[in-house]
């Protein structure tokens, strides 16, 4: 059996409540860290 693995790590921002990323979805931001990775890989 072969599979392929990515292991990478990408700090994503987190905030307060009703702090300045309260209009921003969470996974809006786990998206773009997704597409950091991919694109560091």
């Amino acid at each position: 059996m072969l599979d392929a693995y990515i292991f990478a790590g990408l700090r994503t921002p987190f905030g307060r409540h009703a702090g300045a990323l309260a209009p921003v979805r969470p996974d809006d931001v786990s998206a773009k860290g997704l597409a950091m990775v991919i694109e560091r890989v």
